[in-house]
C-alpha cells in the first residue's frame, strides 16, 4: 500500500513520550497517529484507560493505570497515542488526531463521551514525560516539570514560577514587547533572568511600583523565585493548580509518566523513589479530585517485583501488553498491500505453494493451513521464515532487551525496502536477519569476533554471497534450543539450509539444492565450519564455546533484574533455613524445646501454637 522506496519509519520503531513541537517531531507524531494499529491489546488498553476515567468521574479520585509489557512491546507508543487522542491534538494544517487515526467504533464513542464530560469542566488537558529526565532526582520537581512543559512553561521550577507570576499580574505580553522593542530575545533573557538587567527593566516598565531601580528589581526577582532542589507537597499542589486551572476550573487531565519502573530502579535509593512516586500520585489524586488521572509504564506488572508492589494500591487498573500483536502491527504498518494487487500476488503464490510448503516441513514451524491466508499479507516474507526469525530473536536475546516489536518492525521494513525493486515472486532470504542483528550479538558476546570474521571472509571466495549466507544461517540455527520443549527440530543440515535460502519462487530450487552440499563441503575443507553427522556448526578454536556460554550467561544475568531478585531471594531463604536449623530454641525455666517455622511475606503468618514463626 505504501511504496517501500519512499515509506519511512520516522520514529525508527521507537516512540518517545514528548510534547515536542518542532517540525520533525510533528511529522513523526503524525506518522505515528496515522499508523497506530488500534487492535488487539492496544485497543483493549486504550479502552480500559478511557472507560476507567469516565466511570470514576464524579467520585473522590481516579485510580491510576499501570501499563506493562516486555521491552519494546509498544508501551510508550500506546500512552503517547492516548495522550494525543485525549486532547484531539490539532496539527498545523488543521488535521486532528482523532480524525487521522483508524479507531474502532467503541474507542470513538469513549472519546466523544470524554469530550462531552470536558465541557462541564475546564476542557481537556494531557501532560506526559519520561521520569528521570531531570529535576535532580526530586519526584515532585520531575512531575512539575512535566506539567509546566504541557502548558508551554519552562520546565525549570524558578523560571516557570516567574512566568506564572507575570501572567497573574497581567504583564507578560508587555514584558515580551518591551524586550522585543529593545532587540532582546525573551528566551535568552529568561534563561539568565537572575542577572538580566534587560528583563528587570522590562518588568519595571510593565509594573513601575515593583522596585526603585533595575538592580533592586533583580534582587527582588532572585529572592522571590529562587532555585530549588525540592519542593513540598503543598507547594507542588499549589503550582499544579496555578498551571492547570482554566477560568477557575480544572480540566479533565491525563498525566502520563513513562518508564517509571526504570526510574525507580534497583539501587540503594530505589525504595525511597518508589515511596516518593506513590506519595505524589496519592496526594495529587486526593487533592485535585477525579478530574486527574495518572498513567504510568514499566516492563513488569506491579506484582512482579517487591519495589513495584508498593504501587499496587495507587495503580489498581492494569494494562498488560503481550507479543501477540507484533505480527499484526508489521502487517499494517509495513506489509499491507493494495487491494488491486492482491489477486495477482495470490495467484502467483498459489502457483508456487509446493515449494513454499516444502520449507522446514519436518520441524515444528512448518507450513500450516493458516499460513495460506497469510501468504499475501506477509509477502515478501514467508510465514515459516517469520517464525524462524522470531525464534532466533528470542534465542539470541537472552535478557529480553531485544525489543520484539521494535526489532521486528525495523527488520521487516528493511527487508521490504531491499526487495522492493526485485520482480514479483522474489522473497526475503532467512539469512537476511544475520546482517541486521550482527552488531548487537557481537556486543553481547553471543557472536564471537572470530566467528564473525570467519563469516565475513566468505564473501571474498567464489560463490561468496551464498557461502556467506550459509555460514550466517549455520550460526543462527546454532543459537536455537536443541532439546526440551523449546526445540523446534530445526537443524543446520543441507536440506534445511537450502529451504531457508530460496529467494526466487519463479525459478526451480533444484540448482540451489544441488549447490548447497557442494559449498558446505568446501566450507568444511577450509575449516570455516565443522560437520557433526549430517549437521553443520561454525568452527571455533579450543575454549571459545566455553567463553561464549560464559559471556551469554553473564550478560543475561546483568540485564535480568527479575532473575537477580529471584536468585537473591532464594539465597536469603536458604541461608535463613540453614541458620535456624542450627539453633536450639528452648522455652521457659524448664527449657522446653520449640520448633521454628520460617515465613516470608508481608502478611502475618498463621500460628497453630506448636511452632514459633520467624
Amino acid at each position: 500500500e505504501k511504496d517501500p522506496a519512499v515509506n519511512r519509519l520516522l520514529n525508527q520503531g521507537t516512540a518517545k513520550v514528548t510534547r515536542g513541537q518542532s517540525d520533525p517531531e510533528l511529522a513523526t507524531l503524525r506518522y505515528e497517529v496515522e499508523n497506530f494499529v488500534c487492535d488487539g491489546l492496544y485497543a483493549e488498553g486504550l479502552s480500559r484507560i478511557l472507560s476507567t476515567y469516565l466511570s470514576n468521574l464524579g467520585k473522590s479520585e481516579q485510580p491510576g493505570v499501570w501499563v506493562s509489557g516486555f521491552y519494546g512491546s509498544g508501551k510508550s507508543h500506546l500512552v503517547k497515542m492516548v495522550q494525543h487522542l485525549w486532547i484531539d491534538f490539532v496539527f498545523p494544517d488543521g488535521a486532528k488526531a482523532r480524525g487521522l487515526a483508524k479507531l474502532p467504533a467503541e474507542i470513538k464513542e469513549l472519546l466523544v463521551e470524554l469530550s462531552n464530560a470536558a465541557k462541564r469542566s475546564g476542557g481537556l488537558h494531557a501532560a506526559a514525560g519520561t521520569m528521570g529526565a531531570g529535576a535532580g532526582g526530586s519526584v515532585r520537581l520531575e512531575l512539575l516539570a512535566i506539567i509546566f512543559k504541557s502548558v508551554d512553561l519552562p520546565e525549570d521550577y524558578a523560571r516557570a514560577c516567574f512566568i506564572m507570576w507575570m501572567r497573574q499580574e497581567g504583564i507578560e505580553d508587555q514584558v515580551r514587547k518591551h524586550l522585543a522593542d529593545a532587540g532582546r530575545d525573551f528566551d535568552f533573557e529568561l534563561e539568565n533572568f537572575y542577572v538580566s538587567e534587560a528583563m528587570a527593566e522590562a518588568v519595571l516598565a510593565a509594573r513601575p511600583g515593583f522596585a526603585h531601580t533595575s538592580a533592586d528589581a533583580l534582587l527582588l526577582i532572585g529572592n522571590q523565585f529562587p532555585e530549588k532542589a525540592d519542593v513540598s507537597i503543598e507547594d507542588m499542589i499549589s503550582k499544579m493548580k496555578q498551571a492547570l486551572m482554566r477560568k477557575g476550573k480544572l480540566p479533565c487531565t491525563l498525566i502520563v509518566l513513562d518508564e517509571v519502573q526504570q526510574y525507580i530502579g534497583e539501587g540503594k535509593d530505589s525504595l525511597e523513589r518508589s515511596k516518593a512516586v506513590q506519595d505524589v500520585q496519592e496526594q495529587v489524586c486526593s487533592r485535585l479530585g477525579a478530574n486527574v488521572m495518572f498513567v504510568a509504564t514499566g516492563q513488569n506488572a506491579l506484582y512482579g517485583t517487591p519495589l513495584l508492589q508498593r504501587l499496587q494500591g495507587r495503580f489498581p487498573a492494569a494494562v498488560e501488553l503481550q507479543d501477540t500483536d507484533v505480527e499484526q502491527v508489521t502487517r499494517e504498518v509495513v506489509l499491507k498491500k493494495k487491494p488491486s494487487a492482491e489477486k495477482t500476488l495470490k495467484e502467483l503464490l498459489e502457483t508456487h505453494s509446493g515449494e513454499i510448503e516444502r520449507h522446514l516441513s519436518s520441524t515444528k514451524i512448518a507450513s500450516a493451513t493458516r499460513d495460506r491466508g497469510l501468504l499475501v499479507q506477509d509477502y515478501p516474507l514467508l510465514p515459516v521464515r517469520r517464525r524462524f526469525w522470531e525464534r532466533v530473536l528470542r534465542a539470541v536475546d537472552k535478557a529480553g532487551t531485544g525489543a520484539q516489536l521494535r526489532t521486528q518492525l525495523w527488520i521487516v521494513y528493511d527487508a521490504v525496502e531491499k526487495t522492493a525493486d526485485l520482480p514479483l515472486g522474489n522473497v526475503v532470504s532467512a539469512a537476511f536477519l544475520f546482517e541486521h542483528i550482527k552488531t548487537k550479538v557481537l556486543q553481547s558476546g553471543v557472536l564471537l569476533q572470530e566467528i564473525s570474521e570467519t563469516i565475513a571472509r566468505q564473501k571474498n571466495e567464489a560463490d561468496g554471497e551464498l557461502r556467506y549466507q550459509l555460514c550466517a544461517l549455520i550460526f543462527l540455527i546454532g543459537q536455537l534450543p536443541h532439546q526440551g520443549p523449546a526445540d523446534a527440530g530445526i537443524r543446520a543440515n543441507a536440506e534445511t539450509l537450502a529451504d531457508l535460502l530460496v529467494t526466487d519462487l519463479n525459478k526451480s530450487s533444484a540448482d540451489l539444492r544441488k549447490k548447497v552440499p557442494e559449498l558446505l563441503e568446501k566450507l568444511v575443507a577450509c575449516g570455516a565450519v565443522m560437520q557433526v553427522e549430517d549437521e553443520y556448526r561454525m568452527q571455533t578454536r579450543e575454549g571459545s564455546e566455553w567463553n561464549q556460554a560464559y559471556l551469554v550467561a553473564m550478560n543475561k544475568l546483568q540485564d535480568d533484574a527479575g532473575k537477580l531478585g529471584s536468585e537473591r531471594s532464594q539465597l536469603l531463604k536458604t541461608a535463613c533455613s540453614d541458620m535456624l536449623a542450627k539453633q536450639k530454641l528452648t522455652h521457659g525455666a524448664c527449657k522446653e524445646a520449640r520448633k521454628t517455622a520460617l515465613h516470608f511475606g508481608a502478611e502475618a503468618p498463621a500460628t497453630d501454637g506448636t511452632a514459633v514463626p520467624v
